[in-house]
């Protein structure tokens, strides 16, 4: 009987070992939420969990454990912003508001075409039946 109700008085400490991290993802300039935008929770590079703002534009985090974490919010036509060392310890509600500039990611992406075939242009198929390229199409003259 002793051993059940220590059992039953440690249960509400345990469970609240967890921490939540919440907040709203908005436009920078105008403060508007931005709705389904992506929220990840990352820790040493990785990511641990992600979600999607809603129609608020708010995000939650439920049963984080302990520890430094790094979150980053991003949204198409957005430049991603990452609050960098959000610490957290046992039982606490985290509010954290990110603001997210227009723009584009400064990430480069570099593109290697490895084989292109020349297209064949049938134009109603009232034509020679020669190809063209785009460099063709460029320069034949257009009536005016």
């Amino acid at each position: 009987m002793r051993a059940t109700l220590m059992i039953i008085l440690c249960l509400p400490a345990l469970a609240g070992a967890q921490s939540i991290i919440q907040g709203r993802v908005m436009d920078a300039d105008s403060k508007s939420p931005i709705l389904f935008g992506t929220v990840a929770l990352m820790q040493d590079g990785k990511i641990i969990k992600g979600v999607e703002t809603d129609m608020d534009g708010q995000y939650i985090f439920e049963d984080v454990p302990t520890g430094i974490y790094y979150i980053e919010a991003s949204y198409i036509g957005y430049k991603p912003n990452k609050e960098t060392q959000v610490v957290i310890i046992s039982n606490q509600i985290i509010e954290l508001n990110i603001l997210i500039n227009e723009g584009v990611s400064n990430t480069s992406l570099n593109f290697t075409c490895w084989r292109y075939a020349v297209p064949l242009i049938n134009f109603d198929n009232m034509g020679s039946g020669a190809t063209f390229i785009s460099e063709d199409i460029r320069n034949m003259a257009l009536p005016r």
